[in-house]
């Protein structure tokens, strides 16, 4: 349905699924990343990478990596760089990877938020990915008023970007569908005007955009929601468009 609603035109065109080995020689991006006996925040830690360390990966399962140096464990794929421009795409979870368009793959779900869409979809610029993943991270621990509550994802781009089907536009990384904020504080499949839908946190969810990326437009159709534009078809979701 979302597909179907997000027809606003860009002004310039452009012109690893669970089980899948990603390319060998990746870094980290990340200060402090955790190397864990399985995939997944329930199993122990058994050493922690400094940023910049140079690993090997083996396998994925959703959004972790097993990687075999300078540790074997596994790791959250968000946090490790393609060093070695192998790219990657697919369906399933997905997550990691650089594209030969300079996009990195927004993995399946991540800390305060997840993704509804096909991991061939969620492909975009470092600062869109980055952002995304920020924002969850911010949302969740506490931004104000908010604690223990998710995000919801959903299309970015294509691997190399380019038309987009049935987008107008998503062609350059740097356009995303994010769900809107309910009463519970949760993102969720509501609109402007159901009394599932939440006007107070969906002021605190733009307002928090804000403060993670440079934005350039914010299509969503409530008129109380500072710094949005209405835009037909945008009552069930917010389209941002970063610099």
């Amino acid at each position: 349905m979302w597909n179907r609603l997000c027809g606003f035109a860009v002004a310039a065109a452009l012109v690893g699924g669970v089980g899948a080995a990603p390319a060998i020689g990746h870094t980290v991006n990340a200060s402090g990343l955790n190397v864990r006996t399985g995939p997944g925040l329930g199993y122990s830690v058994i050493r922690v990478l400094a940023r910049g360390t140079e690993v090997n990966t083996v396998t994925t399962s959703g959004a972790w990596t097993k990687i075999d140096r300078p540790a074997t464990g596994w790791v959250y794929s968000a946090y490790l760089t393609n060093t070695s421009h192998g790219g990657g795409g697919g369906g399933g979870g997905g997550g990691g990877g650089t594209s030969s368009a300079g996009f990195i793959n927004l993995p399946a779900s991540g800390s305060g938020w997840y993704s509804y869409t096909a991991s061939y979809r969620r492909w975009g610029t470092p600062r869109m990915v980055h952002g995304l993943q920020t924002l969850g991270r911010r949302w969740t621990d506490g931004y104000p008023g908010v604690r223990g509550k998710t995000l919801r994802y959903g299309d970015i781009s294509l691997e190399r970007g380019g038309y987009f089907s049935p987008h107008v536009s998503h062609q350059l990384g740097v356009d995303v569908d994010m769900s809107p904020i309910t009463t519970s504080g949760n993102a969720g499949v509501t609109y402007v005007g159901a009394s599932s839908y939440s006007t107070a946190y969906n002021i605190k969810f733009a307002r928090l955009q804000r403060d993670v990326w440079s934005v350039r437009l914010m299509l969503h159709n409530n008129s109380a929601v500072p710094g949005t534009t209405y835009w037909s078809g945008h009552a069930n979701h917010f389209h941002t468009r970063i610099w």
